[in-house]
């Protein structure tokens, strides 16, 4: 290791500062700069030419970015980017040295509001001579990584010890900070936490708690469990909550559970308050038309405000299938919608419900209790049999008195034939017994 003060807790002891963007504040290299501001740098003397070296270092990015120069001895004479630091986490390059300088730049085109902590430099010597008790027999090109066992991102394919260890015991267990939320409805809401990974900790699983405040229970979910990457941790740093109440002040809290066995303590809380319930669909019914069988009015009330309304309908028969009127729904405040295409003579059943956002789709009333009516008209005639029962007729059509019905059943089998009028009486009914034929 060649920078000692990697945690930067004894100041600026050993950095170089060229220019005013960068300083040490609260133990950690800092930089703010404003766009347009003229480049300025942090560096140390420490690299021998021609040298292997590894970096690791944590950083906490706000606004903009900063880079790591590949070059660039004295004063603010950068070479060339030799790595950008433009997102939070734990960072790493590995490089071979072509002045003898580190140095951190900032980006002079943008806002900058970053720090830097827990920088460490490695020099990786490799071993290219090969002897007799050799044991990887010349190795030229040797793969790095941790290759202590009792870290929990050991590598066991490692030949050369990159100083990438992580074990529990060195992990603090910090708690998740950053608590916000989002996209909040009646029965669900988003929250969200800052990404807990970093320096010698890796998040193995998050908990998070919430009530509506006042209660004395709290609700315990899992928000995200076992990547089996430890190397890296857990990504998530979100998790939706449903089945809330409508209209409520909820609060939440989260905790970390840290790859090596630390958890956190829970966090501090933070709070939203749900959405109004989508306000139901009242009153609905429906209007036939003696002039066309065929189609037929929907209207309704409601008790207030909704994005839009949805009728569901289909022939009163089970197992029948489902269809709606005015397709993917009415926007408020219309209360009416027709329906056309249907069969004359047929009952149908209809149910109606509003909906309060045009994306969230479960954000929406319960369903109405169901309407029953009989479109005007003659029923179709219908054959429900199946293959047992074929050819069926009714001659002649139109007729006077008198009306012949003809079909042939292919399996014995028990047949009832009833016929009903306008009206849906029955006026003639015969029974069949064990019948097969015409």
């Amino acid at each position: 290791d060649l920078i000692l003060n990697g945690d930067f807790e004894n100041g600026s002891t050993g950095w170089d500062f060229y220019g005013s963007s960068w300083a040490v504040i609260n133990g950690n290299l800092d930089l703010w700069s404003s766009a347009g501001q003229p480049s300025s740098s942090a560096g140390q003397t420490i690299f021998n030419v021609g040298s292997t070296y590894l970096i690791t270092f944590d950083a906490n990015v706000n606004n903009g970015s900063a880079w790591i120069a590949g070059g660039g001895d004295g004063g603010l004479t950068p070479i060339y980017h030799l790595y950008d630091i433009t997102s939070s986490g734990s960072h790493s390059l590995v490089f071979v040295a072509d002045r003898t300088s580190l140095k951190f730049f900032n980006e002079s085109l943008t806002d900058n509001d970053l720090t830097i902590d827990n920088v460490i430099v490695t020099e990786i010597n490799y071993n290219n001579s090969p002897v007799l008790d050799d044991t990887y027999s010349s190795c030229y090109e040797c793969i790095q990584g941790c290759m202590d066992s009792l870290a929990f991102n050991y590598n066991d394919s490692a030949l050369v010890d990159d100083g990438s260890c992580l074990s529990g015991y060195n992990c603090p267990a910090p708690y998740p900070i950053g608590l916000s939320s989002s996209d909040i409805y009646a029965e669900m809401a988003t929250v969200h936490w800052a990404d807990a990974n970093g320096g010698s900790c890796r998040v193995w699983k998050y908990f998070v708690r919430y009530r509506p405040v006042g209660d004395t229970a709290w609700i315990t979910k899992a928000a995200g469990v076992g990547s089996g990457l430890c190397n890296v941790g857990l990504p998530n740093t979100s998790k939706v909550l449903r089945n809330l109440i409508p209209s409520t002040t909820y609060e939440f809290k989260m905790k970390a559970f840290y790859c090596g066995g630390g958890e956190s303590n829970y966090s501090y809380t933070d709070q939203f308050t749900t959405a109004p319930p989508c306000p139901p669909m009242t009153n609905l019914a429906v209007q036939t038309f003696g002039g066309n069988h065929f189609k037929a009015r929907f209207t309704w009330d409601t008790t207030g405000v909704y994005t839009f309304a949805r009728i569901a309908l289909r022939e009163n028969t089970p197992g029948s299938s489902w269809q709606t009127a005015g397709g993917f729904g009415v926007n408020f405040p219309v209360f009416q919608v027709m329906k056309f295409g249907l069969n004359s003579g047929t009952e149908y059943r209809a149910q109606g419900r509003t909906f309060c956002d045009p994306v969230v789709t479960s954000y929406r009333s319960d369903w109405t209790a169901p309407i029953v009516w009989t479109q005007p008209g003659v029923a179709p005639i219908r054959l429900d049999g199946g293959n047992a029962i074929n050819n069926l007729e009714v001659y002649p059509n139109p007729s006077k008195d008198i009306f012949n019905v003809s079909f042939v059943s292919e399996d014995m089998q028990n047949l009832e034939i009833r016929v009903l009028n306008l009206i849906g009486e029955v006026i003639y009914t015969e029974g069949l017994e064990q019948f097969v034929g015409e």
